[in-house]
This record gives structure tokens, sequence and C-alpha cells, in this order.
């Protein structure tokens, strides 16, 4: 019975809470991402006098790849270890719209549609080292003790650009006049040109974000 009363009271904060929504003319936001390159998301909104609201968007993030492998060559008693990393750190520029669901009891929920442009810079570290072994029964990962004849480090810079396109729907609860809670589940599908292969690709990938907004520019 108390949950259910919690419940209750619960959405009838957000329906109240939400009836001052039109009152103010742009927020800022600050959040969070699941997909690593837009991690740390800054969001700018202008609501018009409809339920519609244009948006802008900055974020940033980075990601690291690596891999290892062995090879032994029998025929002169060496193994051969192969590694390589990338990191990449982007930046994406977005504009969209965004509108209310006024069909639903409270307007605390919104779908949108974005454009967007990124650019990534990458460096990929590659090494290579030969040792020198008995047989391959003395070999541990990582290779210490080992007598290392031979090695050979490499890195390289690239660069990269996406353009990107989402759909997403989400809800912002007031939690003061000023201060709204967000959460927003978007569905994006994302062209992406590497100069390190000069090949391009297409990726969908669904992303969730949460953080805080701030409303101000009250109307008169």
């Amino acid at each position: 019975m108390k949950s259910k009363i919690r419940i209750i009271s619960l959405f009838t904060f957000i329906f109240v809470s939400s009836s001052s929504f039109a009152q103010y003319k742009y927020d800022l936001g600050l959040k969070v991402s699941t997909y690593e390159m837009e991690q740390y998301q800054f969001e700018g909104r202008f609501h018009l006098n409809t339920l519609y609201t244009i948006t802008s968007h900055i974020s940033t993030g980075t990601r690291n790849r690596g891999g290892y492998s062995q090879v032994y060559n029998y025929s002169d008693s060496t193994m051969s270890t192969y590694s390589n990393s990338l990191y990449a750190k982007g930046t994406t520029i977005k504009l969209g719209i965004q509108r209310k669901l006024d069909f639903l009891a409270t307007n605390v929920f919104y779908a949108g549609a974005t454009i967007g442009l990124g650019w990534e810079a990458q460096r990929r570290d590659i090494r290579e080292q030969t040792y020198a072994i008995q047989d391959s029964l003395t070999v541990v990962y990582p290779p210490i003790g080992l007598n290392e004849i031979n090695s050979l480090q490499t890195s390289r810079k690239y660069s990269a650009k996406t353009a990107q396109m989402a759909l997403s729907f989400g809800m912002d609860i007031p939690l003061t006049q000023h201060i709204l809670i967000n959460t927003e589940i978007a569905f994006s599908g994302t062209f992406y040109r590497s100069d390190e292969f000069s090949s391009t690709s297409f990726t969908l990938r669904p992303m969730l974000s949460g953080g805080v907004r701030y409303r101000f520019g009250k109307r008169e």
C-alpha cells in the first residue's frame, strides 16, 4: 500500500511541477553518455512559443583499443611479440529539434531528432620484439626474463571525420523551479571516414545519457 502511495505521489509531483515548463525560454544541460566518444555532453536549448524546442549540442570523449600476439619461430629458436594500441579523442557538434509529447498526462516527455558532425585525432602505437627461447614451454606473458635480441616501435597519427543522424526519446523531471533531471535514449546512424585506411563505414548505435539541466529566461 505504501509503495502505491509513493508512486502516485511521484507522478503527482511530476504533473504539478511540469505545469510551469513553458515559462522559461532557455536551459543548459550537462550530461554523461554510454557512448565513449560522446561521454561528456553540453547542451543548450531554446524553447519556442509552441511545443517545439531548438537544440545545440557539443560533446567530447576518448577511446582506447589494443591487441597482443606471439609467434614462435622454431627454425631459429626465437619468439616474436606484436602489440598495438589505438588512442582516439573526438569532438562532436549537433543541431536538432525536440517536441514535447503533450498527448500524455504530463509534458515531461519529449521526442527529438539531430544531425551532427564530428572530428577525431587518433594515434596508433605498434611494437614488435624478438626474444631468444629454448622451447615454447618456457614462454610466459609478459616475457619477463627472456633474452631480447631485437625491438622496433613505431607511432602513427591519423584523423577521422563523422557525420551523424539520430532520433531520441527523453524526459525532464523538475527538482526545483530551475533545475531538471534529464534522461534520454537515442538511436543514431553514423558515417565514419578514417584517414588511416582511407575507408568509410556506417554504424547503427543505441545510446543512453543522463544529467542535469538549468532553465532560465522567464517569459513575461
